[in-house]
């Protein structure tokens, strides 16, 4: 029904965008990492991992033969993304629509959750609980990042106290050659009279 299909397309679609972005980000196959920080980040990898297992796990309040989402065709093809197996999609529908339907549409009374509602759970699961492997990851990162811009901060400050201290030698010896040159013109005037006479 169109609730089904409209749930069906939000969820690929939520997949694949969390999919792409972890595989650009880290990169994936012929995909180079977008931020050479994360590239082969285990962290992100162990978490699409855990996203694209849930292709296999049961979807709570799914009934009879079809109970996950592999069971009825949606797979991960070779770049990780969901593609759907026509001929096993239309023969489970076709089989048990209504089975077929709740692996997707939340129906409380049923207690069917959909798959979406297991997605959205796991995503806020791996990117906010305070023992997450993203969640840590990112506080390193943040951390990193906050103790660069530190290191960055007080080079500059180095910088220029060292600026300084150059500037002032500078102008005391350009002070001291003005010195010298005088003295060399006064002492060049003395001997040029000394030898007048």
């Amino acid at each position: 029904t169109a609730e089904f299909l409209r749930e069906r397309r939000l969820f690929e679609t939520a997949y694949n965008d969390v999919m792409s972005a972890g595989q650009l980000a880290a990169g994936f196959g012929t995909i180079k990492a977008s931020n050479s920080e994360l590239a082969g980040d285990s962290a992100i990898r162990s978490t699409l991992s855990r996203v694209s297992a849930m292709l296999g796990q049961i979807v709570p309040g799914s009934v009879g033969k079809y109970q996950t989402l592999g069971s009825i065709g949606i797979e991960a093809d070779k770049d990780g993304k969901l593609k759907l197996n026509d001929a096993k999609f239309g023969a489970a529908l076709g089989a048990d629509p209504n089975a077929v339907s709740k692996l997707f549409v939340e129906d409380p009374s049923a207690g069917s959750t959909g798959a979406m509602k297991g997605f959205s759970t796991l995503v806020d699961q791996l990117a906010n609980d305070s023992n997450s492997i993203m969640k840590t990851r990112s506080e390193a990162l943040s951390a990193l990042t906050r103790r660069l811009d530190d290191d960055a901060a007080a080079m500059e400050r180095r910088l220029a106290l060292v600026e300084t201290s150059l500037r002032e030698r500078f102008t005391q010896l350009d002070l001291l050659m003005s010195q010298i040159t005088t003295q060399g013109n006064a002492l060049a005037g003395i001997v040029n009279m000394q030898g007048d006479k």
